[in-house]
């Protein structure tokens, strides 16, 4: 069953996605280990470091429902890549000319991977039937090809002026107007008059497009490869696997021939591109814009899909070469970032709108929360289905506004031991203990020492790490500051992992230091005796989460999902979609700590690591 209507959803949806553009900015790519940057709406965040609820962590009313919306705008935890998304934005000062004083194209990853680690990829690669099996390229030449299959090509781009898309000229008219969805005359036709069926056209879009267009920009840049390396064994599927990374054997390759920023050879590439992007765009049928003039299966949209993503990768070349040491252009020439991006950027690409409605209901199937849907554009929703998430929750009973699957009772609430079979003893701290503390105004913090006991520190000056986390997923515990030896081991083995990636020289010590750690249902009392200084301990939730050295998010979902080799997008839409981001105290604590010293310090807690989330201001500026 569908969660939205076809027609309306798409169109309502189409320009509030909440998952903001990946930019790549000077400051962002001086190291090997390059950053990313992320846009934020300055409104979202509001000073939240007075915030007081005077609600109970973990119970029916403090771990109240957030609408999901609310979320976004003040953690964009998602982030886009150029490859994958709606729109190619870099910022002004994408590279810095120290990027290309070296010899090698300087890879994309996160500051804190790790030199054994693999390559982070562009984006999740999937497959798609090899339509073009029977027809492939003949690699006899781009422009001429479609002629050769028998092909007449309709759309022609006159590059009328450098700022204007292909087939449309935009001077004199405003940028920012909304335009609606018009019949548009055909793209392409046969020579014999033959009708044309859907699968026509994607199995000739996939030679011409696909393959014809990797050759092409690849021989133009110099770069010698087997495009059958797409192919699968049997010649049955294509893969875009190996599309991560192609831009950067293109700039090694075309470094190596002198051809890097090279103006002949970029218009020749460009000209490519505009062409593949217009080819692309969607066909509409009749005068209300709303009817497609091909029904295509899933697995054609997927195809489709594939080959916008090479369009964008194409794109994110020519930027890299207009960031050159030394590249001049004149405005006749244009060649500057806007020129790119309003070259390639496409509201309307053909079957997008289809691949979205095949995308609502495999994600519904798979149990996705109606609410978590809502927040995706069509492009994005057809990414997110090709997420393997864990079917932890029962959404069934959730809408588009309110997820209710995190929802807890404490009177049947269970703490969680590591392991399902595992029935290891509660380790606990004395109410008085917690008492002596907060009396005095002081934060208690927590030390897991060797032998698994619990000591307490309250020392202003003592460094620490703050926990957040969702009861729902049993780390809270209502009748005791207690938790059982195993989550005690592991919570200690979290905080010392992320402790040394603060402070590497932390590796070089003898033992491990004895790491503190700031935990809600360890540190706030919920002895009945101790009600007063439980109000105390929520009071200090700002100066605790402002004081923290760094915040770690636990969240059982991304416990168990890859970060180091995967996708930024990937990472931000399982950050997006996880219960931390659907609760109420976990948006406060996460707000006091984005405030604090004017620096981001939230950590994900992922299989293989904490993921460092990196706070850039409105002026795309860190900190």
């Amino acid at each position: 069953m569908r969660l939205f209507c076809p027609k309306t959803s798409q169109n309502a949806r189409r320009n509030r996605s909440c998952i903001p553009s990946l930019c790549f900015s000077k400051g962002a790519l001086e190291s090997f280990d390059n950053e990313i940057e992320l846009t934020e709406d300055p409104e979202a965040r509001k000073d939240m470091t007075s915030m007081t609820p005077q609600v109970t962590p973990g119970d029916a009313t403090g771990e109240r429902q957030l609408p999901v919306k609310d979320h976004c705008s003040t953690i964009e935890a998602a982030m886009h890549v150029q490859t994958q998304m709606s729109s190619l934005k870099l910022d002004d000062d994408i590279l810095d000319a120290a990027l290309f004083s070296d010899a090698e194209f300087i890879p994309l990853t996160m500051p804190q991977t790790f030199a054994d680690a693999s390559p982070r990829p562009e984006f999740t690669p999937f497959t798609v039937p090899h339509l073009c099996a029977s027809s492939p390229y003949d690699y006899e030449g781009l422009w001429t090809y479609p002629r050769r299959c028998g092909w007449i090509i309709h759309a022609k781009d006159t590059m009328c002026h450098v700022l204007c898309p292909p087939g449309t000229c935009n001077q004199g008219r405003n940028m920012f107007e909304t335009r609606s969805r018009e019949p548009t005359p055909l793209m392409l036709s046969r020579v014999d008059n033959t009708p044309i069926l859907p699968s026509d056209k994607a199995a000739f879009l996939q030679a011409w497009l696909f393959f014809g267009v990797l050759h092409e920009v690849s021989s133009l840049c110099g770069l010698k490869f087997d495009l059958k390396e797409f192919v699968s064994t049997g010649d049955v599927t294509v893969s875009t696997a190996r599309l991560n990374g192609l831009p950067r054997r293109w700039f090694v390759a075309a470094k190596q021939k002198n051809r890097l920023g090279d103006k002949p050879t970029m218009e020749q590439i460009l000209r490519i591109a505009r062409q593949a992007r217009m080819m692309l765009t969607q066909e509409i049928n009749d005068d209300t814009g709303l009817t497609n003039r091909f029904k295509y299966t899933y697995s054609e949209c997927r195809l489709l899909h594939s080959l916008d993503i090479v369009v964008r990768i194409v794109g994110l070349y020519l930027l890299v070469n207009t960031y050159l040491p030394g590249f001049r252009t004149t405005g006749k020439e244009g060649w500057a970032q806007q020129r790119v991006l309003r070259s390639l950027e496409a509201d309307d690409i053909e079957g997008m709108d289809q691949l979205s409605n095949y995308a609502l209901d495999e994600l519904a199937d798979k149990g996705w929360c109606e609410s978590e849907i809502s927040l995706f554009a069509p492009d994005e929703l057809a990414f997110a289905a090709l997420l393997d998430r864990p079917r932890i929750r029962d959404h069934s009973a959730c809408g588009d506004q309110i997820c209710g699957a995190y929802q807890t009772d404490e009177a049947t609430y269970k703490t969680r031991h590591v392991h399902h079979s595992c029935d290891c003893e509660f380790i606990g701290i004395g109410t008085d203990v917690l008492v002596d503390a907060l009396h005095d105004g002081r934060i208690p913090k927590v030390i897991v020492t060797e032998n698994l006991e619990l000591k307490v520190v309250a020392d202003n000056g003592y460094p620490y790490i703050a926990l957040s986390h969702v009861w729902a997923d049993g780390l809270g515990n209502p009748k005791a500051n207690a938790l059982p030896k195993c989550e005690l081991q592991r919570l200690r083995d979290y905080v010392n992992a992320l402790s040394q990636i603060q402070d590497p020289e932390l590796k070089k010590s003898s033992g491990p230091s004895p790491v503190a750690f700031w935990m809600d249902t360890l540190c706030i009392p919920v002895d009945a005796s101790a009600r007063q200084y439980r109000k105390k301990a929520i009071q200090l939730l700002g100066k605790t989460f402002h004081e923290a050295n760094a915040v770690l998010v636990l969240d059982h979902e991304l416990t168990i999902a890859e970060c180091l080799t995967t996708s930024f997008l990937e990472l931000g839409t399982r950050i997006l979609c996880s219960g931390w981001m659907k609760r109420l105290w976990t948006l406060q604590e996460a707000t006091l700590a984005s405030e604090s010293h004017g620096v981001e310090k939230i950590y994900f807690q992922m299989r293989d690591g904490p993921f460092l989330y990196q706070k850039y201001g409105w002026d795309r500026k860190l900190g």
